[in-house]
């Protein structure tokens, strides 16, 4: 219960102005502690979807894709330069190989690149509205809750 801090009759908790003298007890409406509840649920989900985005680019083997992506590249050119003449064949096929390799890079960190922006996205979004629902809460109206 609440204690109106104008006439010091009591109020409900959830109330936002007195009933016996319409004193305003909380500028900010009371949440229920469903809405709480949840709130907290989705700061949790939202924190975990960061920390995922966060691992998507921070692993060994996407620094290991980032570093080799131009050595790919610069292997695909020498190897395709010496596609011509008694061992061109040979130099083909290792020069097919190395694009492989670089397509195989460049796909693996864009998709865990677009994954982690839109895991990010969406874990942000869900933090700030876990917080903002937390934050509408009454909290502590005139030192009681």
């Amino acid at each position: 219960m609440i204690i109106c801090p104008e006439c010091k009759k009591e109020q409900a908790d959830t109330a936002q102005y007195c009933s016996n003298c319409g004193y305003m007890l909380s500028a900010k409406p009371h949440i229920s502690a469903e809405t709480k509840k949840k709130a907290y649920i989705g700061i949790v989900v939202s924190v975990v979807l960061i920390i995922v985005a966060i691992s998507l680019v921070t692993t060994s083997e996407f620094s290991h894709y980032i570093e080799n992506i131009s050595y790919y590249a610069d292997q695909y050119a020498e190897t395709k330069s010496h596609s011509s003449g008694f061992l061109g064949s040979s130099y083909a096929s290792l020069a097919s190989r190395w694009k492989e390799m670089y397509n195989e890079a460049v796909t693996y960190v864009a998709l865990h690149s677009v994954g982690a922006v839109i895991l990010s996205i969406v874990g942000g979004v869900g933090l700030y509205k876990g917080l903002k629902k937390l934050k509408n809460d009454g909290g502590t109206s005139n030192g009681t809750h």
